[in-house]
């Protein structure tokens, strides 16, 4: 479980978050949704410990201010929406890398077992050699999900997973997420601009403007006419498809 209590944050004099306090549940995907500018990744940011906020977080019940770095890196998982490597590593590397806190000075049998059937859960197998430079941007984008999940947390923050990625493999992320999710009860955060996505997907959605928590509930209760208005300035229809799942049709700006 991962609780956030009265977190606030400034950039300088500019203040972006303002007291945001939200609960995620292991076993859910809970998504924070909001227009650009927000605030939505740099309450990932916070609490993964790379932005100082004010307030507290607690990892699991424990607050991360009483944990030491390996015990949060071996809870937490967080993966940027700008993933870069420098470094000419290949797929198979990179995805090992994951594994840091745990790999000794010769790799296991039982951390290559790891690897591969993580490269066999995102379609990666074929590019296992292949350098890291020489994949399109959504093929990277998944390494680097590979590279988060294979270490198993219990926590799990990402800023835009889908946002390299074409329609279908969004879905087959999106749908590999919410089963592992539920099988292995991660909590799981991530930050989202599908909506039509976040609507399939998530268990609870956090929509966040100017900084506050515009409204925090099921996908059944946030999407709303008046929601999209409000916080992202487009008016739009709205309707449940045969599974119940709530879409929408942008039709306008609202000036």
């Amino acid at each position: 479980m991962l609780e956030v209590k009265n977190l606030s944050f400034s950039y300088g004099k500019n203040r972006v978050l303002n007291d945001i306090s939200f609960c995620a549940k292991p076993g859910e995907i809970t998504a924070i949704i909001g227009a650009n500018g927000m605030g939505k990744s740099t309450i990932l940011k916070c609490i993964a410990g790379l932005n100082k906020g004010n307030g507290d977080v607690l990892f699991c019940g424990e607050n991360r201010n009483t944990l030491s770095s390996d015990e949060i890196s071996r809870m937490v998982s967080y993966l940027n929406q700008n993933t870069v490597c420098e470094a000419e590593l290949n797929v198979y590397e990179i995805i090992l890398l994951g594994l840091l806190n745990d790999l000794k000075f010769k790799v296991t049998d039982s951390d290559m077992e790891k690897v591969e059937e993580m490269m066999r859960l995102l379609s990666l197998t074929p590019f296992a050699q292949r350098k890291i430079s020489e994949l399109s941007g959504g093929q990277q984008q998944l390494v680097f999900i590979g590279q988060t999940l294979i270490k198993n947390p219990k926590i799990i923050l990402m800023d835009e997973p889908t946002s390299a990625l074409d329609l279908n493999r969004q879905f087959y992320l999106m749908d590999l997420l919410k089963k592992i999710t539920k099988e292995k009860q991660f909590t799981t955060v991530v930050t989202l601009h599908h909506l039509d996505i976040t609507a399939k997907y998530a268990d609870h959605v956090i929509v966040i403007d100017s900084g506050d928590i515009y409204q925090d509930d099921i996908p059944e209760k946030v999407f709303t006419s008046e929601m999209l208005r409000d916080v992202y300035h487009v008016e739009a229809e709205l309707y449940a498809d045969r599974n119940g799942k709530h879409h929408l049709i942008p039709i306008d700006r609202v000036i």
